[in-house]
């Protein structure tokens, strides 16, 4: 699971059970598909096969950790919260 905010904007928030980093060619076409390593230029795809959102190319990495992806398009910034770290909040609560 993952959740994608907007630190400007506190009502927004997805969650979503998989992601994909696409990578596009200059006329939109997607050369590649990725599960991890966001690269300037990707989209996010938030559960791709079912109800998508999909986010304009990254223009910048702002943080990349196992826990959290800081990045902006254009003028809008996002956090996507990855699953490790939701792993890892669960396993606090549990001891």
């Amino acid at each position: 699971m993952v959740r994608l905010t907007n630190p400007n904007k506190p009502d927004f928030n997805i969650q979503a059970k998989e992601l994909r980093w696409i990578e596009r060619n200059v006329q939109g076409g997607i050369i590649g598909v990725h599960r991890d390593n966001p690269k300037l230029g990707y989209t996010l795809a938030l559960d791709p096969y079912e109800i998508q959102f999909q986010t304009e190319p990254i223009t910048e990495i702002l943080e990349s950790t196992e826990s959290i992806v800081h990045f902006k398009i254009q003028d809008i910034e996002y956090k996507l919260h990855l699953a490790k770290h939701f792993q890892d909040l669960y396993e606090k609560l549990n001891l």
